[in-house]
């Protein structure tokens, strides 16, 4: 049997399945309406990958938000955790962070192998991210 290890890994899209609709101390993100969601994706080093422009006013009806990576990025670094930040949008003051998901390609593959689609909660579980790879 031959075994073709894959080298190379891409991105090619996340959704956002699930968030919390309101912030550590129990009020909601945004005075009366859902908060207006946008993402930021960053690699290991604290760069900059993307910014998604944002959903406004979010139920939990409207999930999933889909965001599909244009360009479609390579993640190069394995051994090291990129981070999605989950944000609400507001235009009067500073956006709120509503948290944080990090995944570590090396992680997945040896928990979960070389997985088109894959689901990543952060670390008390409030939020989850479904994440999609391409595998060459």
């Amino acid at each position: 049997t031959l075994t073709i290890t894959p080298g190379k890994v891409h991105l090619t899209n996340f959704s956002v399945v699930e968030i919390p609709f309101v912030d550590d101390i129990g009020g909601s993100w945004d005075f009366g309406s859902g908060p207006d969601i946008y993402i930021k994706f960053y690699d290991p080093n604290d760069n900059l990958l993307d910014e998604s422009g944002y959903y406004e006013n979010v139920s939990p009806a409207a999930l999933p938000l889909t965001f599909t990576a244009d360009p479609i990025f390579e993640l190069t670094i394995w051994s090291d955790y990129y981070s999605i930040v989950v944000y609400d949008y507001d235009p009067l003051d500073a956006d709120d962070l509503v948290g944080v998901v990090v995944f570590e390609i090396d992680g997945i593959i040896s928990r979960h192998g070389y997985v088109s689609e894959l689901s990543v909660k952060n670390t008390d579980e409030t939020i989850e991210f479904k994440l999609g790879f391409d595998w060459e």
